[in-house]
């Protein structure tokens, strides 16, 4: 998502076209009507005016790195007393978890996730116990 154009995040319908993601390949993500908001806010109010075309911009460089991101989830959870690593890869394997556990079909997360193999969404998807025994209680 470092890489979104203005362009590419279409805050009006509530879309985002990913061009670059693994593979090279394109797809169109809906935003969430709970991030579109908070999406709208930062393009507004927080973004810094800077002529860089990146929708998640820095007014020195013009776009935030992978490393920069990670550095700054690592101080925010550090100073929220959180234990686990949080990192860019870390929010979308959680991001597939919740999918999951909100029963959203493998296929429509794999389709979101830009996955071309469906055994490559598998490795995102953590099923818990709870999960485990509702399964049972559908037979």
């Amino acid at each position: 998502c470092l890489s979104l154009t203005l362009e590419d995040v279409n805050l009006e319908e509530g879309i985002i076209f990913v061009q670059n993601g693994k593979g090279n390949k394109q797809r169109k993500v809906p935003i969430s009507p709970k991030l579109l908001p908070l999406l709208k806010h930062y393009k507004e109010h927080i973004r810094p005016a800077t002529d860089s075309p990146f929708f998640f911009a820095l007014s020195k460089t013009g776009k935030l790195s992978d490393v920069y991101v990670n550095r700054v989830l690592h101080e925010t959870t550090r100073k929220l007393g959180w234990k686990k690593k949080v990192t860019c890869h870390v929010l979308r394997h959680s991001f597939a978890s919740n999918l999951v556990k909100n029963n959203v079909h493998i296929v429509h997360i794999q389709k979101l996730l830009g996955h071309a193999d469906l055994k490559t969404t598998s490795v995102y998807v953590h099923a818990n116990q709870e999960q485990l025994v509702e399964a049972i209680r559908t037979l």
